[in-house]
């Protein structure tokens, strides 16, 4: 599940629970760090969470594109 909350990470949608933005977790992937990588990386979020996240970005690609490209 994705959140968005302004008082965590400045209303970036999260995966719920967290602090880990949707951009980031779509920039690792664009960067090609693999699925396994990034949940070493976290092991706070499941796989779950990752699907959940790309299919948040797939839903508003727009709004994250945006989001990576302002945190580059």
């Amino acid at each position: 599940m994705i959140n968005k909350n302004s008082l965590v990470c400045g209303g970036s949608p999260t995966i719920n629970n967290t602090r880990i933005p949707v951009w980031l977790i779509i920039k690792y992937l664009q960067c090609d760090m693999n699925i396994t990588n990034i949940l070493n990386n976290y092991p706070s979020i499941s796989e779950n969470d990752l699907f959940d996240a790309i299919n948040y970005y797939e839903n508003n690609q727009s709004e994250i594109d945006f989001e990576i490209f302002l945190n580059k």
